[in-house]
């Protein structure tokens, strides 16, 4: 029985490029805070309140690290342009 050669190449899985990773966690953290908020204001004086604003602080910290991982990631590429995006 014939055995298919095996070969050195990685696996057909695709990974995201660290900008596009940095601008879903900026969306997905905007999206989460904009919840946070609307649950804040539903009703600031009961517990769904107090874990709303939680949950925007929460999502306010994500846009800021998502942002952040986003540029950092542009300006690599823009200085090394041999880099595959």
């Amino acid at each position: 029985m014939a055995e298919t050669p095996a070969t050195d190449q990685p696996s057909a899985r695709r990974r995201l490029p660290s900008w596009a990773q940095g601008l879903l966690l900026a969306i997905a953290g905007s999206v989460l805070g904009l919840g946070g908020c609307l649950a804040f204001l539903n009703d600031m004086n009961s517990t769904l309140g107090s874990v709303g604003a939680m949950i925007f602080i929460g999502g306010l910290l994500t846009v800021a690290i998502g942002g952040i991982w986003f540029l950092v990631a542009v300006i690599k590429a823009m200085v090394k342009p041999d880099r595959e995006i």
